[in-house]
């Protein structure tokens, strides 16, 4: 009997195939062998480690993925890195296997990466677990995973290096229980051309091995004994996705303009140096959201004022002379980075954050304003403030700028990340005080519809496209264009074809996504034309319902 599970598409494209079930890493362990014993087979796992994943980084390269072999160069790095070896060291000589100190390092780093108020950042999470589970198997000694024949993945997670790993020739599409957008199996799966759905949840569990599928990734269908129609409908699909690539990557060059000669720039969200490559790439015209949370994370102290500077002047050189947008330190939530003193909140999400947290600690916030000033010189900065909701914050920030800019030199705009509710009603206000204004539509979903999308039980009601959340955003962009302000986007929202047009015709200026989401909105602009996506806009905001819009845009965008 034909079953159909509902997920997110996070890679377009269609596929129709036997499944092939990857079991979760069994929970498998065995006893210390003895400290020196331990302390061997750790350097040997790393050694290993390390080899296999700069062996998927040439491999992703030689088939011209630089950008994503960059992830598994991150993991070469991970692997190998001190504080992590030195933590499962630590605990191999009080008394656990290398197998079980590994684990208990991992999930330390991991939970500091959770911890981050960030959903690219929490993402990177995978990394350090998919390096552990590497490290884990070989010093179990299970298995790699293969595949034989033409499948679909199905998964309760999928870690990136399994991704990179197996023969994607094989591979027709991926469907897992967990995931986002962001996670670094979506980005090698879009990068790849494979069509995959995530978060399934435990649907996946009634999917055996060997059953037929047919998947649809950019609906976010999974369909379960499909029919013969439905499996020619998914190879349509896939053909006319591939085809689609080839086109958007011949507009590389080309500018995000609409039919009628309306402009947009297209910018990326990155969270490293490392992420450059890609964003340039895929055509990015600018940085759109730059996280310096990395340069905190993974340390046991906060990065001094020349690692900043080193780090900040390396990006705004290579966009010379486009836009960078660097957002200051953004911590909080219920597990801060264990250097940066918090205390125990009953709503830390609520709570002390963003530039709550870094003007409560102003030696951390005036290090970070200096670098940046200093960097400024290498390229054309802008700085952006986080979780602002009131103007006393941004009036804060300012004076620090104004004293410290005399003794460093260096200059860059002060712009407002509109992440809550209260702060896109006063869009206009926060205008006259700011250079633009930039919605960060991910937490602006979550305040603005008080839902966590990582809550099973409420994450259906998470819906971006709400007729509540269009209303902010277009105050936002109305307040910023008041004061002759521009106003960003750079929350998923701006890479999510639905939204697009609204966005278009809610009338703001830049739209900054994740690298390889850049091709696709490009090509979709244009097509488009500025009255139209005005006209749409209008319809969406007197809409009564999330679906009623998500329809009403399908039905524009189709036609």
């Amino acid at each position: 009997m034909t079953r159909t599970f509902h997920g997110r598409g996070v890679s377009p494209g269609g596929a129709a195939g036997p499944a092939h079930v990857i079991p979760d890493l069994a929970a498998s362990s065995r006893k210390a062998a003895g400290r020196p014993d331990e302390l061997r087979s750790l350097d040997v796992a790393v050694t290993t480690s390390a080899a296999e994943l700069e062996r998927l980084a040439e491999g992703l390269r030689a088939d011209g993925h630089e950008a994503e072999a960059g992830i598994m160069d991150a993991q070469v790095l991970m692997a190998a890195d001190p504080g992590l070896l030195q933590a499962a060291r630590d605990g191999i000589e009080s008394g656990l296997s290398a197998q079980e100190a590994v684990q208990r390092a991992a999930a330390h780093f991991r939970a500091m990466l959770e911890g981050l108020d960030d959903p690219y950042l929490a993402a990177r999470a995978a990394d350090v677990q998919d390096v552990a589970d590497r490290l884990r198997r070989h010093l179990l000694g299970e298995e790699t995973l293969a595949i034989e024949r033409p499948s679909i993945l199905v998964a309760r997670d999928l870690t990136p290096s399994q991704t990179a790993s197996l023969d994607r020739s094989l591979i027709q599409g991926i469907a897992t229980g967990v995931g986002s957008g962001t996670s670094h199996t979506a980005i090698l799966a879009r990068a790849l051309g494979i069509p995959a759905v995530v978060g399934l949840g435990d649907q996946v569990r009634e999917i055996a091995d060997g059953e037929e599928l047919a998947l649809d990734g950019d609906r976010g269908v999974v369909i379960l004994r499909p029919t013969e129609a439905e499996k020619r409908a998914a190879h349509a699909h896939q053909a006319e996705a591939t085809a689609g690539r080839a086109r958007l990557g011949a507009m590389r060059d080309l500018p995000a303009e609409t039919t009628d000669g309306h402009r947009l720039t297209l910018a990326a969200n990155i969270g490293s140096p490392d992420d450059l490559p890609g964003a340039l790439q895929a055509g990015a015209e600018g940085i759109g959201l730059f996280r310096t949370e990395f340069l905190f994370a993974g340390r046991t102290e906060p990065p001094t004022e020349d690692e900043q500077v080193a780090a900040y002047s390396a990006v705004l050189r290579e966009m010379s002379p486009r836009t960078v947008v660097i957002r200051t330190l953004d911590v909080g939530g219920d597990k801060p980075l264990p250097y940066l003193p918090m205390g125990t909140e009953m709503n830390p999400f609520l709570g002390e954050r963003g530039v709550r947290y870094t003007l409560a600690h102003t030696d951390l916030l005036r290090t970070q304003l200096r670098a940046l000033l200093r960097a400024s010189r290498a390229g054309k900065p802008a700085i952006m403030l986080p979780m602002v909701s009131d103007l006393g914050e941004v009036a804060a920030v300012r004076e620090m700028l104004d004293g410290l800019q005399p003794e460093v030199g260096g200059e860059a705009p002060l712009g407002v990340m509109v992440e809550i509710p209260g702060t896109a009603v006063l869009a206009e206000t926060f205008a006259r005080h700011v250079a633009f204004l930039s919605a960060g539509t991910n937490d602006l979903v979550q305040y603005g519809l008080a839902v966590d999308r990582t809550n099973e039980h409420v994450a259906h009601l998470d819906r971006p496209l709400h007729p509540g959340i269009l209303r902010l955003l277009e105050m936002t962009a109305e307040g910023a264009h008041a004061h002759g302000k521009w106003a960003g986007v750079c929350g998923e929202m701006a890479g999510d074809l639905l939204a697009v047009p609204l966005l278009v015709g809610l009338g703001f200026d830049e739209l900054s996504m994740t690298p390889s989401r850049i091709p696709a909105v490009k090509g979709l602009i244009r097509r488009l034309s500025l009255h139209g996506c005005r006209k749409l806009a209008e319809q969406a905001l007197v809409r009564e319902t999330a679906e009623e819009v998500e329809d009403l845009v399908r039905d524009a965008v189709s036609g």
